[in-house]
């Protein structure tokens, strides 16, 4: 939006705005009755002109007749106005621009003289003459001004239009045109010369830390922006700090060095990476800088547009309409706003070459000087919101990758801390199995050869053997079995041949879920001592005659282990332990071990002993067969030290 503001208000003021608009009371004298031209150098009068038209340029005005003049030439136009009234009030003169020097009569009388300078080293050409017109020599009908010019001859606009009437009204288009023509354009570049400092830092940093050519763009619109500043800020001075044969081929040759970098950055800022097209705007640079030295200063001067302005004029207009032509192929934001502001150029540029080749009237606001900083103040806008989007996206980007790499890290930690974990517990679990090989070879084996022994020679001690191979083959089993169903299997097992010893029946019933039921080793190990020492109680104790062994599973309770005696004898007794054991107390810290509870109720036919397992303590798998989840480290050491 603001672009399109500029370029409309830029726009307006090169082709409907009148910067002389003034009260109706100022007459705008913009035609001369004649012209009379002296050569000063020769004292040669050249033959009068009769209806010249002021703000043209000089070198239409003058009579050539086939001949080049040089050096100095006088103009003295004669320019009839009419006052209606009565001149009443103190009335002003405004001249916006003359090439050189100027004399004012009026009705015959001189009112305004000024010395003559220093063709080589001051020129007056962007200075208003703000003149106070005598009353007395005013009057009412026809007044004759007559002003005499003193310009070189290869000078454009010898002389404005001339603006008359009261004080006030004519210093406020003196006030309006200074503004225009001093302080907005000095406004403006010392505006640019700033601009230009964080991107000569950039550029200066950036060459510093990389050899990429991205930042080498900010360099070169820097340079334009310094070159093309420093070049409009000579008018501002009263006198050329070197002579005007040296002085003004300079500052000509700025702006060709200002385009070519310019014309570089937008080639590189639109994505060419071409060398080729750089090279050739440098080459065309430094060859019309040695032209313009070369060449003789009055042959430079009358050739000018040939020389100089044309190309550069070229050369910039062709970079344009490449970037243009690259927005609308490209239509990416940053690429539509540079075209954008590049477009606010183009007309302070044409009305620049118009009034210089003599096509247009000469204007005393030249808009270029204000054009060309509010473009590159534009572009730099572009470019700093380029760079704050990078910098924006590189600092998420950046934060993205250290969460990343913070996750990674934690990530790396647990997998780091799990394997320790696994190798502890592979190490642990395989020193086990060691042990329990051990275990079995070894006191197995012994324990069975002895209970052979004891029965075969009817010794005492065959019950406690029986017992100690019993809880052996407990920790065997615990190693063996990875289902709960193989585990209630494999109790009922071993307390069946000392169950029918004694006539007592062991039933098992377990629905098909408990025989897929999974748990670590650990795990089935408390439920198998659990079971045993229920079990052993039960057909120590209880005199019944069938014990019942039951594995249910609840989505509500979990696993439950149900082991009970039915028909008893003492089944209205309560059940017997040993004065000295702790067999309730145990099976009740294994349960809590595995999250449950373990409970000893008393039923109309005899006792029951139920562990109830949380359905917290199992998860599925894969293939969906249900297992359990460990419980506590404490648990899994507890047992593994009882392993």
């Amino acid at each position: 939006m603001f672009l399109c503001f500029v370029l409309g208000a830029t726009s307006f003021l090169t082709l409907a705005y009148d910067p002389h608009r003034s009260s109706p009371q100022v007459i705008t004298l913009d035609h001369a009755e004649t012209v009379e031209f002296v050569i000063l150098d020769t004292g040669e009068h050249l033959p009068a002109r009769h209806g010249v038209v002021l703000s043209q340029d000089w070198r239409n005005d003058v009579p050539l007749d086939g001949r080049a003049p040089t050096g100095l030439v006088s103009g003295q136009y004669t320019m009839p106005f009419i006052l209606t009234d009565a001149p009443t009030g103190p009335k002003s003169l405004l001249i916006p621009r003359v090439s050189r020097t100027v004399k004012l009569m009026l009705n015959g009388e001189r009112i305004y003289t000024e010395s003559e300078q220093d063709p080589n080293q001051s020129w007056e050409w962007y200075t208003p003459r703000l003149v106070d017109l005598p009353e007395s020599l005013l009057r009412q009908g026809e007044n004759i001004l007559t002003a005499t010019v003193v310009a070189s001859f290869y000078s454009t606009a010898g002389l404005s239009k001339i603006l008359l009437g009261p004080d006030a009204a004519v210093e406020a288009v003196a006030n309006r045109l200074n503004f225009l023509q001093a302080q907005l354009p000095l406004f403006a570049n010392l505006a640019t010369l700033i601009m230009a400092i964080p991107l000569l830092l950039i550029w200066a940093q950036g060459r510093r830390v990389t050899v990429h050519r991205h930042f080498s763009n900010y360099g070169f619109l820097a340079a334009a922006m310094v070159v093309f500043a420093f070049r409009s800020l000579h008018v501002h001075a009263g006198e050329a700090p070197l002579p005007i044969m040296i002085w003004v081929p300079l500052v000509a040759s700025s702006l060709a060095w200002a385009v070519g970098f310019f014309s570089v950055f937008l080639l590189r800022q639109s994505g060419v990476t071409w060398r080729l097209p750089e090279r050739l705007i440098i080459w065309a640079v430094v060859a019309g800088t040695a032209v313009l030295f070369l060449f003789p200063q009055s042959y430079f001067a009358e050739n000018r547009t040939l020389l100089f302005y044309v190309p550069i004029a070229v050369v910039g207009v062709a970079c344009i309409a490449f970037v243009c032509v690259r927005a609308v192929l490209r239509p990416e934001r940053d690429q539509t706003l540079l075209a954008l502001a590049l477009l606010m150029i183009v007309p302070p540029t044409i009305n620049d070459l118009s009034w210089i080749v003599g096509a247009l009237p000469f204007e005393t606001v030249l808009l270029l000087p204000v054009a060309m900083p509010t473009v590159l103040f534009a572009i730099s806008l572009t470019v700093a919101n380029s760079y704050a989007h990078a910098w924006v996206r590189a600092q998420e980007a950046n934060a993205e990758l250290n969460r990343r790499i913070e996750a990674a890290r934690k990530e790396l930690s647990q997998q780091y801390k799990a394997l320790i974990i696994a190798e502890r517990r592979e190490t642990i679990a395989s020193e086990r199995a060691q042990l329990v090989e051990d275990l079995h070879d070894g006191v197995g084996n012994r324990l069975s050869m002895l209970l052979a022994q004891f029965q075969a020679q009817k010794l005492p001690g065959i019950k406690s053997l029986r017992e100690c191979l019993d809880d052996l083959r407990i920790v065997m089993t615990a190693r063996d079995v990875r289902t709960v169903g193989e585990a209630l299997i494999d109790i009922c097992h071993m307390n069946r041949t000392t169950a029918e010893a004694l006539g007592i029946d062991i039933s098992l019933d377990f629905v098909p879920q408990v025989r897929d039921l999974q748990m670590p080793p650990t795990q089935i190990l408390n439920i198998l001592r659990i079971g045993q020492e229920s079990l052993s109680n039960a057909v120590r104790h209880s005199g019944s005659q069938e014990i019942r062994v039951q594995g249910l599973l609840s989505e509500a309770e979990g696993f439950i282990l149900r082991i009970s005696d039915i028909g008893a004898a003492r089944a209205r007794a309560a059940p017997v332990e040993n004065p000295i054991g702790r067999g309730l107390d145990t099976m009740r810290a294994r349960a809590a071990r595995l999250g449950g509870q373990l409970t000893v109720t008393q039923g109309e036919r005899g006792w029951t002993v139920e562990c109830v397992i949380p359905v917290g303590s199992f998860s599925t798998t894969k293939e969906g067969v249900t297992e359990a989840r460990p419980i506590s480290q404490l648990a899994v050491a507890e047992d593994q030290n009882e392993l």
